[in-house]
């Protein structure tokens, strides 16, 4: 009875921590610039802590948070511009049409793009030290090659916005539970890229 308690504490412990890490998450995307920054530790966090159960939920999201910070806020920048670019070219074309409307062609051709970088962007810079042109061809390579679990990671995100948005209450809830699944989707890719280019990393826990 004692071994069946502890195993119900454990699993009741890393589903707390797993709400914990996906509350952090929203808190620090709030205010927007953040936001890059926030899903490389909440990435991170998920599959060292709650996947590996290496180390404390908190203390490992503000370290993640912390060091990749300048980074991940670029790269983050970056995605902010080139999506207000694709909605001043959207409202102008929606114009140009007679419309008020933005030209909902355009503003998914822009889309497309982003969305294809975004499952690999941020776990990248979570887990692989590379220059800031090196990330981006980094994730833009790992989104082809493996395409099917790109296009998966894409629908979960939609599906969960969605989701969040139509009732509100299970915000807190669910980031949590699809950063696993997303996790499981593609840390066969990241490790397979990590024991390639990784040398300096001497504790490779994402290996255990």
């Amino acid at each position: 009875m004692k071994g069946k308690g502890l195993k119900i504490y454990e699993a009741a412990t890393r589903v707390i921590d797993l709400l914990w890490a996906g509350i952090l998450w929203i808190l620090l995307c709030l205010p927007v610039i953040t936001a890059g920054a926030s899903c490389c530790a909440f990435y991170y966090t998920v599959v060292k802590c709650i996947r590996h159960e290496r180390g404390r939920t908190t203390k490992s999201f503000f370290s993640s948070f912390a060091s990749n910070f300048k980074q991940a806020t670029a790269c983050h920048l970056c995605i902010l511009l080139y999506v207000a670019l694709g909605i001043a070219n959207a409202f102008t074309l929606g114009q140009m049409r007679g419309s008020s409307e933005p030209s909902a062609a355009v503003a998914i051709i822009f889309a497309i793009p982003a969305l294809f970088l975004l499952p690999w962007l941020f776990p990248l810079i979570s887990r692989i030290a590379l220059r800031f042109g090196q990330i981006w061809k980094t994730a833009l390579y790992m989104s082809i090659r493996h395409i099917g679990q790109t296009i998966v990671c894409i629908l979960l995100a939609v599906l969960t916005a969605s989701t969040a948005f139509l009732v509100p209450y299970l915000l807190p809830i669910l980031p949590g539970p699809v950063c696993i699944i997303i996790s499981f989707l593609i840390e066969p890719g990241l490790k397979e890229l990590t024991d390639i280019i990784d040398d300096t990393n001497d504790d490779k826990w994402y290996n255990e």
